[in-house]
């Protein structure tokens, strides 16, 4: 009797373990698997995108070229409230040649629905646009 319950318990702890680890790696899943798309269209970068993995409530930086254009782009993503992800985010461009342009901005995102705006700099006398939208990976 003795046998069979410390056997019973042993296996309850494995299963408990098992479940325990499978929702975990679920819940991880779902957080690694959602993407932030960013289009910039402007005279330095035309239809540039990236393409960025977020994680809930953790702060994100990506700096990528386009040639003599340093694209940065950073923020966080706040968890779902009915449907919604709260948002902020930083999108800059900036030249070789001193032509900086960018500026933070929240967001309320949903899932595949692109989310847009355009800016112009007085200073170099140029219109550029953003386009974000957030995206579950396929994978």
């Amino acid at each position: 009797m003795k046998r069979n319950t410390m056997l019973i318990t042993g296996l309850c702890a494995v299963i408990l373990s098992t479940t325990l680890k499978q929702s975990s790696a679920a819940s991880d899943h779902n957080q690694k698997t959602l993407m932030v798309s960013v289009t910039i269209d402007s005279i330095y970068n035309h239809q540039f995108q990236i393409i960025i993995p977020v994680t809930i409530n953790k702060h994100f930086d990506i700096g990528s070229d386009n040639g003599d254009v340093r694209n940065r782009i950073s923020g966080i993503k706040y968890k779902p409230i009915g449907g919604k992800y709260a948002a902020n985010l930083y999108i800059n461009e900036k030249t070789n040649r001193g032509v900086n342009i960018g500026g933070a901005r929240s967001y309320s995102l949903e899932l595949n629905k692109l989310v847009g705006w355009g800016i112009a700099s007085s200073t170099a006398s140029v219109a550029s646009t953003r386009m974000v939208k957030l995206m579950q990976s396929s994978r």
